[in-house]
């Protein structure tokens, strides 16, 4: 394929950081594979995502870090 000479091919469009970039979202689920897939998920949208399957946990994390979301099971066994 040929250009005409006076053709220029635009500069890239630099893509900007997705808005959740930076976000820390904690999630605190008994259930592994429940857990498994939300992080998965999160991390895919660009989250930084701390995980904890007990209440203990999640609080020995949200004290060592600054936690923007919490996502939780309402009942933990």
């Amino acid at each position: 394929l040929l250009l005409p000479t006076d053709a220029v091919a635009a500069p890239p469009v630099p893509e900007e950081p997705p808005a959740q970039a930076g976000r820390t979202v904690l999630v605190l689920d008994d259930d592994d594979a429940v857990r498994g897939l939300l992080v998965k998920l999160l991390e895919h949208q660009g989250y930084t995502v701390l995980e904890a399957a007990t209440p203990e946990t999640a609080q020995r994390l949200s004290d060592a870090h600054a936690i923007d979301l919490l996502i939780t099971d309402l009942v933990l066994d």
